[in-house]
């Protein structure tokens, strides 16, 4: 079976985000000990035997103090940033379903439309597509279901009511239902 990735281009992005955002954080933190110890390591190599003085402590204390300000801010906004993340998943916790509508689309002879589009989710993860359209006559239809079938985005296709297609009524209808298996 092929696998397409329904994940909306939003989530997608939102994660990438959410993981540079963490990367950051870290590094960042770790950079500021680095830069704090090895600050602290040069003033006292600096000072020889006779050490770090008061003010030099005080002077790095305050640095420190500083930095660690600066940390917390960028501690909350990142903070802040995955919340928003996390709201915008909720609501764009949706599949993009323009890879589907762009697989049946491509599968439809000339001739031919689909009149009803519609998804019901499965208990499993995945959809029910049920299709009803017209198409100039039953070899368009067949055409259209093989056309489906070798998509391999369905684990299951049935093909329901086929009517017309006689003299006075030039165009086949058809309904179809298709199982969508969304790909984790």
């Amino acid at each position: 079976m092929i696998a397409v990735d329904l994940t909306p281009e939003p989530r997608r992005t939102q994660a990438m985000l959410r993981r540079r955002a963490q990367r950051w954080t870290l590094t960042s933190g770790t950079l500021a000990g680095a830069m704090i110890a090895g600050t602290l390591g040069l003033v006292a190599v600096m000072r020889g035997p006779e050490g770090v003085s008061a003010a030099d402590v005080d002077a790095l204390s305050a640095q420190v103090e500083d930095a660690s300000v600066e940390l917390n801010v960028t501690v909350k906004r990142v903070t802040e940033l995955t919340r928003e993340l996390r709201v915008a998943a909720q609501v764009s916790d949706r599949p993009d379903w323009s890879a589907l509508l762009g697989a049946v689309a491509d599968a439809l002879p000339p001739g031919a439309r689909v009149v009803r589009f519609r998804l019901d989710p499965l208990a499993d993860g995945g959809y029910t597509v049920s299709l009803r359209g017209r198409a100039p006559n039953q070899a368009g239809v067949s055409g259209f279901v093989t056309a489906l079938r070798e998509t391999g985005l369905f684990t299951a296709l049935r093909l329901g009511e086929v009517t017309g297609g006689g003299e006075r009524d030039r165009a086949t209808r058809f309904e179809l239902e298709c199982e969508l298996g969304v790909s984790p």
